[in-house]
């Protein structure tokens, strides 16, 4: 009886094997199916066959990279959305070319060369002699740039790709729009300054799906511009933050130089320290026949199928090091093709706001502005705390003012409409230097929206908001940590503690149609252009006479017996602009007055009538010496001699120099506001402004301001 139970176990142990086996082996088979058919329609794109046409030549590292991606793509390709696989097949493209001594050995040569001085930078100064690196020439491609190079930094092999880098050229400044040269890090995790630009590599499902301020989107509806379908440029598939490594104080081994700078030795002190802050990614783009032009707003555009690439060799490395130069590889050839580009058609990273907002932020972290949270941290947190600790029932009073400084085209429309203030508050205008007084614009092309940044009343409230919410959260946090220290709680004293927004006011005098009942506020310097343009415009309006026959107001004459605009002459190309009116020969000429004033000052120091430049009493005694007419002759000459001065120096950036003859017939108008602008631009800092009030009182009764 034991042996026929025991047989007949054992065959249903044999039966239930032979199941599980025939099952397993189904699954497999469907698996196995499966992956054939996803390899099949895999194959029949054409960005896959491109690039395992290049893979037989890659080094073994970038051959792994290759087939780690193609792998989960194939893994992944049936559970991809229709759009998505449909967008592969269409769009999808790898412009990628393997440069080795066994393949393209002319062109490996070519790069080797042009790129010398970078490689042995990262070899020897940067210790980089493994992993891969990536070196991007942001040149036009009419002198054969527009490409990157992902240089194995073991065996020397390199793969060219095609890329898109700023179409405003190269630059630094924040919400320039423009490239900037040096090295970069980008890091698989980069916690240390979260307000900066931060890599988001994503999976085999991700692609072609756009991001936005750090957020995964929905795909993209084309990969390459189409008008009617209204999606503008998007950071696509991925994004790698990158990190400046250069702060100014290093000589760096460009080539741009050569090319774009005129030889000038003092750019090779590069500082990119700021390029996290400006939100700058290498990224996949949905506008992949950009891609071999300089057409992006900033950042390096690449395929997504390169992206992913990349993205493969970071996880490994954990860090890739970027060097961008301008290298020309031949003389300047005429273009066969440019790819439709329309200049608001450019990706969001951040917004002018929110990118303020982010680096007003920065100046509370743990490597922000020093003197800033020194002056925060001596003059209210200490004392707060210092109050608190010594009676825990007394009130403070924290009043929070800030401005911003008024934008240049703002000046003209500030004085003319003062007495409407209320038609200005709709009105945008244009900053044509950023707020630490760097230009923006394309050059003179002060037509194109695109070329500087503008901003409304609305917007410049928006970021006044979030600088005071931003310091009443840092103050509450430092109490915070301060107060813990001698077991007191900052939430039982929440009831005790106001802090309130009110209009910044420089003096009690201040009228409301002050411009910062606009958001914005002017330097003592930009004041004095507003004083000038108030006494053109009394005279205008007393003593026409003296307009037509003063020898320093004579060449505004055009503009009053001609009743009309004149066309002015922006740039030394004699390229002609909008028309002038009469109010913007008053704005010329009241700035040649603002800067005569500042160089008189100075020569009142020299002369032992003032103290210092700010000496008002003194001023008022030097200039006392001169008569009226005579001491703006004499504001004229000095202004317009350092105007001159100014526009052919290497401080001005705009190339628009003047001539000694700036002022004949009224033709070079806008080339003196402009150049103008740009030197009291050095002193927009000081209109940027946050004030604190603090009162601390103990039974209404005031004990300290």
């Amino acid at each position: 009886m034991n042996q026929i139970i025991n047989h007949l176990i054992m065959n249903t142990l044999v039966f239930v094997s032979t199941l599980s086996v025939l099952v397993a082996s189904s699954r497999n088979h469907e698996s196995d199916s499966l992956l054939s058919k996803s390899s099949a329609q895999l194959s029949d794109i054409i960005a896959v066959q491109q690039l395992n046409a290049e893979k037989q030549y890659m080094s073994s590292e970038l051959s792994r990279a290759c087939n780690s991606f193609l792998e989960k793509i194939q893994i992944s390709f049936d559970s991809l959305s229709e759009h998505q696989k449909q967008l592969m097949f269409d769009h999808a493209t790898f412009t990628g070319k393997v440069l080795s001594p066994n393949h393209n050995y002319r062109k490996y040569i070519l790069v080797r060369k042009k790129f010398s001085k970078q490689l042995n930078y990262l070899r020897n100064t940067e210790n980089i002699k493994n992993g891969f690196a990536l070196l991007v020439n942001a040149i036009g491609d009419n002198r054969g740039g527009q490409r990157a190079y992902l240089v194995n930094m073991r065996d020397a092999s390199i793969l060219e790709i095609k890329i898109s880098t700023a179409w405003k050229g190269i630059g630094y400044s924040p919400d320039s729009g423009r490239t900037p040269l040096g090295l970069f890090n980008v890091y698989s995790l980069f916690d240390e300054k979260s307000w900066e630009a931060q890599t988001m590599m994503g999976g085999a499902l991700d692609i072609y799906r756009k991001i936005e301020k750090r957020e995964w989107l929905d795909v993209s509806k084309s990969l390459k511009y189409n008008p009617d379908e209204k999606e503008k440029a998007y950071i696509v598939s991925n994004q790698f933050g990158l990190i400046g490594q250069n702060d100014g104080k290093k000589h760096i081994p460009i080539e741009a130089p050569k090319y774009l700078y005129n030889k000038d030795t003092s750019v090779y002190y590069i500082n990119n320290s700021n390029s996290g802050l400006r939100q700058l990614y290498i990224h996949g783009t949905n506008r992949v026949e950009q891609l071999g032009f300089a057409l992006s707003g900033g950042c390096v555009r690449v395929s997504s199928i390169f992206s992913y690439l990349l993205s493969e060799i970071i996880s490994v490395q954990n860090t890739l090091p970027v060097f961008i130069d301008a290298v020309a590889f031949h003389s300047p050839r005429s273009r066969h093709r440019t790819p439709t580009f329309v200049a608001n058609d450019l990706e969001d990273t951040y917004s002018f706001s929110f990118s303020f907002s982010f680096m007003y932020d920065s100046m509370f972290c743990e490597e922000g502005t020093p003197n800033f949270k020194k002056n925060l941290e001596h003059q209210l947190i200490q004392p707060l705390t210092k109050g608190f600790i010594n009676d825990r029932n007394i009130n403070a009073k924290l009043k929070i003012a800030s401005a911003l400084p008024l934008p240049e085209t703002a000046m003209k429309d500030w004085y003319f409409q003062k007495d409407e203030i209320e038609n200005l508050e709709h009105k945008t205008f244009r900053y044509n230097f950023d707020l630490d007084g760097k230009y923006i614009g394309n050059k003179f092309n002060v037509k194109s929206k695109n070329s500087s940044q503008f901003i409304s009343q609305n917007e410049s409230i928006d970021i006044i908001s979030k600088r005071v919410e931003t310091t009443k959260k840092y103050i509450l946090h430092r109490l915070e940590e301060e107060l813990s220290k001698f077991e007191i709680n900052v939430e039982d004293l929440t009831s005790q503690i106001e802090i309130d927004f009110i209009p910044l006011k420089e003096n009690q005098n201040q009228s409301e149609s002050d411009s910062v009942g606009l958001g914005f506020c002017l330097s003592t310097e930009r004041e004095r252009v507003l004083y000038y343009l108030e006494y053109l415009d009394g005279l205008h309006q007393s003593k026409p006479f003296k307009i037509l026959n003063r020898k320093d107001l004579k060449w505004l004459t055009p503009y009053l017996t001609q009743e009309g605009n004149l066309e002015s002459i922006n740039s030394e190309e004699g390229k002609k602009s909008e028309p002038m009116n009469i109010e913007d020969g008053f704005l010329a000429q009241a700035y040649i007055y603002a800067i005569g004033e500042m160089e008189l000052r100075k020569r009142g120091v020299a002369d032992g009538f003032l103290k210092n430049k700010n000496d008002e009493t003194g001023y008022q005694n030097y200039k006392s010496t001169f008569d009226d007419d005579e001491l703006m002759i004499k504001l004229d000459q000095l202004g317009q001699a350092e105007l001159l001065r100014f526009s052919t120096s290497y401080e001005s950036n705009i190339y628009g120099n003047l001539t000694p003859h700036m002022k004949q017939y009224g033709t070079w108008t806008l080339g003196i506001i402009l150049t103008s602008e740009e030197y009291f631009s050095q002193y927009k800092k000081d209109s940027n402004k946050l004030h604190i009030i603090s009162e601390i009182s103990l039974n209404n009764k005031l004990l300290e301001e």
